[in-house]
């Protein structure tokens, strides 16, 4: 876990990185796939997440603004998304094997 800030993605990256999980959940929803990940694969992901070297603890103490500084995304949301996966590959879209 990250005490000082990190240096993110570019703010365009991190466009690029939120169009990818919009693109996602919407191609689950129109498939009839799940959206939101089931509670038990959200906390192991969120447990992954916090115990990576990528992991930044917002500065305010709310646990939602919790940043991945691989991918600039809220920690909070992305491990809760479905289709939603570690861009450093340490969890994968539901139904992958790894997760």
């Amino acid at each position: 876990m990250s005490k000082k800030k990190p240096e993110f993605p570019s703010l365009v990256e991190q466009g690029k990185n939120l169009a990818k999980s919009v693109k996602d959940v919407a191609k689950n929803a129109i498939q009839g796939k799940a959206i939101v990940a089931p509670f038990e694969v959200a906390k192991k992901r969120l447990k992954i997440c916090r115990e990576c070297a990528y992991y930044y603890k917002s500065a305010s103490g709310d646990e939602r603004q919790d940043r991945c500084s691989a991918c600039g995304c809220m920690i909070a949301v992305k491990t809760n998304m479905a289709p939603s996966e570690c861009p450093k590959g340490k969890w994968g879209k539901i139904g992958r094997a790894h997760v």
